[in-house]
């Protein structure tokens, strides 16, 4: 198992070498569950009716003051409040990534700040529109809203 890790990081490598930006695509993609895995309940799906919109996040009811982790390494492009996501992080990845973490309880980074993927952004709260303690979550490529599950590793 191990030597098959280290041929699959060695390709990687020299793919990576070859293409100029393989490998750092790799590090800003998101992976990974955005609060503990096993603190949180999805609550809602992507895709799932909002008035006449679709939601474009996943929902993940966890108790308040939950840590909030950044999913992939970037830069925060913003951090504070916004409307109806009340308090919100959004951290940009490179390569047309971006991830999104709103209805902060707290917000433990400023804009501007490199994140590396597992760092504490926030805690789970409620602010903004919302009814209860959680987080909504997304992903996004090259400006849209993708489906986080996949990503949910």
């Amino acid at each position: 198992m191990k030597r098959a890790v280290g041929a699959a990081i060695l390709i990687l490598g020299i793919l990576g070498c070859a293409s100029g930006r393989r490998v750092a695509e790799v590090e800003t993609v998101p992976s990974g569950w955005p609060v503990a895995r096993g603190s949180a309940v999805v609550t809602s799906e992507f895709g799932a009716p909002r008035g006449k919109s679709r939601h474009e996040g996943i929902d993940l009811s966890a108790p308040a003051g939950t840590p909030v982790i950044a999913t992939a390494d970037g830069v925060v492009g913003f951090a504070g409040r916004s409307g109806d996501f009340g308090r919100l992080v959004i951290i940009d990845h490179g390569a047309g990534w971006q991830t999104r973490y709103a209805h902060l309880k707290r917000i433990k980074v400023k804009k501007g700040k490199k994140v590396a993927r597992g760092d504490v952004i926030g805690t789970v709260g409620k602010s903004g529109n919302a009814t209860g303690n959680h987080l909504h979550y997304e992903v996004r490529r090259d400006g849209r809203a993708v489906d986080p599950r996949p990503y949910l590793r």
